[in-house]
């Protein structure tokens, strides 16, 4: 309901949201829709559960946001840079320990 006790239109959120966005004067470039809390969740929820050392985050996400398929959660978990090459350098360090760190010269 809103303050005129009338039901709320199903876009009043995305349209409040696009209003305020406009107000503040950000660029378009940086502008985004409601959805993109849905993605904000799900990145964020992402690195707490890596940094937390959860077996299988995607996985738990998945759930968490209803989705069928692995590869849309994927989608959904916004990495930057930065991250993807924090993650590249945890599955090397334990590939390391799994394997003794030991190099081969054959």
């Amino acid at each position: 309901m809103n303050g005129r006790r009338a039901a709320l239109n199903t876009n009043a959120l995305a349209n409040l949201l696009r209003h305020e966005l406009a107000k503040a004067g950000l660029p378009e470039e940086d502008r985004f829709a409601c959805h993109g809390f849905r993605r904000a969740y799900a990145t964020r929820l992402y690195k707490t559960l890596r940094q937390q050392g959860f077996r299988d985050p995607l996985v738990y996400i998945q759930e968490q946001l209803g989705h069928e398929y692995l590869s849309t959660t994927q989608q959904y978990c916004q990495l930057d840079d930065d991250y993807r090459y924090f993650l590249i350098q945890d599955a090397a360090q334990a590939l390391m320990r799994h394997y003794g760190g030991e190099d081969d010269d054959d």
